[in-house]
C-alpha cells in the first residue's frame, strides 16, 4: 500500500509539470474547427490574447495589460558588491566563530534582476566570509515559478569538559579519560530549499518542495568505558566524524472544488550517514556479561526512512463560518533496527464571525504514535554469557495526545464613536490529555532482592486564558493577558538503580527519592504592556511577564519562577538620523529536591533542596545619520550577560557543594559595528566597517576570545 502511493505521487511530479506547460487553462477548440461558444472572458494577464492596448491593438504572447502600445516592458539590473575582511582573533574561537570563519577572507554579492513584464528572474549569490555562501534563485512565470535557496556555513562544537570525573581523584568509582584535550571541533553544514508550483487549470495547482542537508566534520564523543581498575566506571572522551544527510521530496497538489480547496501531500525524508567508527573497551569489570577481548563501537545515528501523507480542506459555511481542517498519517523507519514508528493526527478549526463584534474559533488536535520490539541486535554477540542486548529491550512507549479547547474576541462597544471602541476581551478554555502505554517499570527494592512495580498515570490538563486590549487611540494601545493551568499526573522520572519507592498497591510513600520530574501540576501566567506611537518618527513598546509553576506532591517539590522584561524604542528626530534602542531581562529562579548518590552504591544518599537560578541581560543600541546626500554612517552596540547558577547544602555526611562548579555558567558578549556607505558616483559607491566581538567566559571554562574584523570594498549598479 506504502509503494502504490509512492508509485502515485512519482508519477503525479513527473506529469504535472508537463501537463502545465503544455495546457493553457482554456477549452480547447472543436474538432470541426468551429470556435468555441460561451460567455467571452475577460481579458487576463495570463492570457495569450485579446485587446489591451488603448487603441485596440492586440497585443503579444503573455504581454502584461498595464503597457500603453509601445511601451518597453523589460527590465534589467544588476548589483555587484566586493570587499575583503581583515580578521585579527585573540583567545579561542569556538563562540566567537561559532558560525562564522575566523580568517581573513573576500567577500562577494551579485544580485540580477530581470523581467519582461509577465516573467520576472531574480538571482544572488553571497559570500559573506570564506565559510559562508548562499545562492537565491526566483523565478516567476505565467505558468511555472520556482524558488531556490542554498546555504553552506560552519558551526563550531563545544569541548564539553570531564571535570567531574578528572578533578575528583579520590573517588574511587569514577574517572575520566579525555583524549581530544584542547581539540576543536566543527561542522559544515550545506542546504538546499527548493520549491517548484504551477498551474494545471484554474482551479488546480501543483507545488514539489525539495530539501536537503548534509552536516560533515568531527564533534565529541563521550561513552562509558571500564578501566583496568576493578569495579571503576569509566567515562571516555573521543573525537568522532560525522557525515549525515538528510533528504526531503514532497509532491502537493490543491484543488479548488466550488467553496471547498482541498491538498494532498506526501512527504518523504531519508536519513543516512557515513560516520567514522570510535571504540572502547571493557578490560575490567564486569567480565561476565561483556568479552573483554573485544572493542565495542560507539553510538552511530541510525539511518530511517519517514513517510507521511497530509490532506488539507477548508471550506466557508453558513452563518459566516469556516472550517478548516488537516488530516495525516505516517511512519519512521529505523534501518538499524528494523522497526517502524507509526503516527497518525488531525487538526480541525471551526471559526464564526456572524456577529460583527464577535469571533469565536473551536479547535480540536489529536495525535498518536506507536512502536514495536526491535528484531535486530547486532550487539548480542559482544556479549558471550549473562544477559545481552536482546533480553534487556523493552515494547517502546505509545502515546496518545487529545487537545480541545475553545477561544473568543469580543468588541462589546463595536460602532461606538467614544474611546471606549477600542476595548477588546479576549477569553478562552483548553483541555489536554496524555494517555500512555508501556510506561510499567520495575524498580529494585531496598534489599536487592525484590522489584517493584511502578506504572506511569496518564496526564490530564486544563488551561484557562482572560485578558484585555485597548486601543486608546490610533497612537497608543495596551494588553494585559492571564492564563492559569491545572495539571494532572505530569510525567515523572524514573530513577530504577534507586531505592524501592512504591509499594504493591502503587501508593506512593512520604519518603520517596526514585522519582522526580520538573513538570509542574500548576501554573500561572501574567503578562501585560503596549506600545506607544505618538508621531511618526517615535515609538515606545513595553511587554512584562510573571510566570510562576509549582509541583506539590509525593514525587517532587519544586517552585519555579519568571520575569521577562523586554523594552523597545525607536526615534527618528530627523529624516536623516534616526535611534533604535532595546533591553531584554530574563531572570528563572526555581527550589526543587534533588536526590544525591544512590543506597545500593557505596556512596551515601541525601534528598537536599537546591536552588538554581538563571538570568539574561540584554542591550542592544542602533543609530543611522545621512551625513550629506553622499556620506551615511551606522552604528550598533550590543551587550549580553548571562548566569546560571545552582546551590547545594553541605549538611553532615557527604559533601555535594562542588557540583556546581562542574556546569557554572558566567558569560558576557560585547559586539559593536561602526561603518560608512560613499556614493562616489552614479551607480557607484563604497563602504568601510569595523565590528568588534567579544565572548568574555567568567566561569573559566576556557572559552573566552576577541575578534577584531575590518570590511572595505565597493558596490557597483548597473
Amino acid at each position: 500500500m506504502r509503494w502504490t502511493r509512492c508509485l502515485w505521487a512519482a508519477a503525479a511530479v513527473a506529469i504535472l509539470p508537463a501537463w502545465a506547460q503544455g495546457s493553457d487553462g482554456r477549452t480547447p477548440a472543436s474538432n470541426t474547427g468551429a470556435p468555441n461558444t460561451g460567455a467571452p472572458k475577460t481579458p487576463s494577464i495570463l492570457d495569450r490574447d485579446g485587446p489591451v492596448f488603448t487603441d485596440g491593438t492586440p497585443r503579444g504572447p503573455y504581454e502584461p495589460l498595464f503597457l500603453a502600445r509601445g511601451q518597453d516592458a523589460s527590465l534589467r539590473a544588476t548589483a555587484a558588491r566586493f570587499g575583503w575582511w581583515a580578521m585579527n582573533v585573540k583567545g579561542n574561537g569556538t563562540k566567537i566563530g561559532e558560525y562564522q570563519g575566523l580568517e581573513s577572507s573576500a567577500f562577494f554579492d551579485l544580485d540580477h534582476l530581470a523581467s519582461d513584464g509577465c516573467r520576472t528572474l531574480d538571482f544572488s549569490i553571497t559570500g559573506t566570509e570564506g565559510e559562508s555562501t548562499s545562492i537565491d534563485l526566483y523565478f516567476f512565470g505565467p505558468r511555472l515559478s520556482a524558488d531556490f535557496e542554498y546555504e553552506r556555513f560552519l558551526h563550531r562544537l563545544d569541548h564539553q569538559p570531564l571535570d567531574a570525573f578528572l578533578n575528583t581523584p579520590n573517588t574511587p568509582v569514577l574517572a575520566g579519560e579525555d583524549r581530544n584535550l584542547g581539540e576543536d571541533f566543527a561542522i559544515r553544514v550545506n542546504e538546499i530549499d527548493t520549491t517548484f508550483k504551477g498551474r494545471v487549470s484554474e482551479n488546480v495547482r501543483w507545488r514539489l518542495n525539495l530539501w536537503a542537508m548534509r552536516k560533515h566534520g568531527e564533534r565529541q564523543a563521550i561513552a562509558m568505558n571500564h578501566s583496568t581498575s576493578c569495579r571503576q566506571c569509566h567515562v571516555l572522551s573521543q573525537a568522532k566524524s560525522i557525515d549525515w544527510l538528510t533528504m526531503q521530496i514532497e509532491p502537493v497538489v490543491e484543488a479548488r472544488l466550488g467553496p471547498v480547496t482541498a491538498e494532498y501531500s506526501h512527504t518523504v525524508r531519508s536519513f543516512t550517514n557515513n560516520d567514522g567508527v570510535v571504540t572502547r573497551s571493557y578490560d575490567g569489570f564486569p567480565v561476565r556479561f561483556i568479552d573483554p577481548t573485544l572493542q565495542y563501537p560507539d553510538f552511530n545515528a541510525s539511518e530511517n526512512l519517514t513517510q507521511i501523507d497530509r490532506l488539507k480542506l477548508s471550506t466557508a459555511l453558513p452563518g459566516a463560518s469556516r472550517f478548516y481542517g488537516v488530516m495525516y498519517f505516517g511512519d519512521t523507519q529505523n534501518k538499524y533496527r528494523k522497526t517502524h514508528r507509526d503516527f497518525d493526527g488531525f487538526d480541525l478549526r471551526l471559526t464564526n464571525r456572524y456577529f460583527a463584534d464577535l469571533t469565536l474559533t473551536g479547535y480540536a488536535r489529536h495525535y498518536e504514535e506507536k512502536g514495536q520490539i526491535p528484531t535486530t541486535f547486532p550487539e548480542d554477540d559482544l556479549f558471550p554469557d549473562g544477559r545481552k542486548p536482546s533480553q534487556e529491550v523493552r515494547e517502546q512507549v505509545a502515546r496518545q495526545k487529545t487537545t480541545a479547547g475553545i477561544k473568543g474576541r469580543w468588541l462589546p462597544f463595536y460602532g461606538d464613536c467614544s474611546v471606549r471602541r477600542g476595548l477588546a476581551l479576549t477569553a478562552g478554555y483548553e483541555f489536554r490529555s496524555i494517555d500512555r502505554q508501556h510506561v510499567t517499570y520495575e524498580i529494585l527494592g531496598p534489599d536487592d532482592d525484590e522489584d517493584v512495580v511502578f506504572t506511569q498515570p496518564n496526564t490530564a490538563m486544563n488551561f484557562m486564558h482572560v485578558g484585555t486590549e485597548m486601543r486608546w487611540s490610533p497612537c497608543f494601545d495596551t494588553f494585559v493577558r492571564y492564563r492559569m493551568g491545572s495539571i494532572s499526573d505530569p510525567l515523572l522520572g524514573v530513577r530504577e538503580s534507586d531505592e524501592a519507592t512504591v509499594d504493591h498497591d502503587l501508593q506512593l510513600p512520604s519518603d520517596i527519592t526514585a522519582l522526580n520530574t520538573n513538570r509542574p501540576k500548576h501554573e500561572d501566567l501574567v503578562q501585560f504592556g503596549g506600545t506607544w506611537f505618538p508621531s511618526e518618527s517615535f515609538l515606545l513598546s513595553a511587554w512584562i511577564g510573571i510566570e510562576k509553576r509549582n509541583h506539590r506532591s509525593a514525587a517532587a517539590q519544586f517552585q519555579e519562577d519568571d520575569y521577562p522584561i523586554v523594552l523597545t524604542a525607536w526615534y527618528a528626530p530627523t529624516c536623516r538620523f534616526s535611534f533604535s534602542g532595546g533591553l531584554g531581562f530574563y531572570s528563572n529562579w526555581i527550589d526543587q529536591d534533588i536526590t544525591f548518590g544512590n543506597l545500593h552504591g557505596s556512596e551515601p544518599q541525601d534528598t537536599q533542596p537546591v536552588n538554581y537560578w538563571g538570568r539574561t541581560t540584554v542591550v542592544n543600541l542602533g543609530s543611522r545619520y545621512a551625513c550629506t546626500d553622499r556620506l551615511a554612517l551606522k552604528g550598533e552596540f550590543e551587550w549580553a550577560r548571562g548566569r546560571n547558577a545552582f546551590f547545594v547544602p553541605s549538611p553532615d555526611g557527604a559533601d555535594w557543594s562542588a557540583l556546581p562548579t562542574f556546569s557554572d555558567v558566567i558569560t558576557e558578549t560585547t559586539r559593536f559595528t561602526a561603518g560608512a556607505d560613499y556614493r562616489w558616483r552614479e551607480g557607484i559607491s563604497c563602504y568601510v566597517y569595523y565590528v568588534y566581538y567579544d565572548w568574555l567566559d567568567k566561569a573559566g571554562n576556557g572559552e573566552s576570545g576577541t575578534a577584531n574584523m575590518f570590511l572595505g570594498g565597493l558596490t557597483a549598479v548597473y
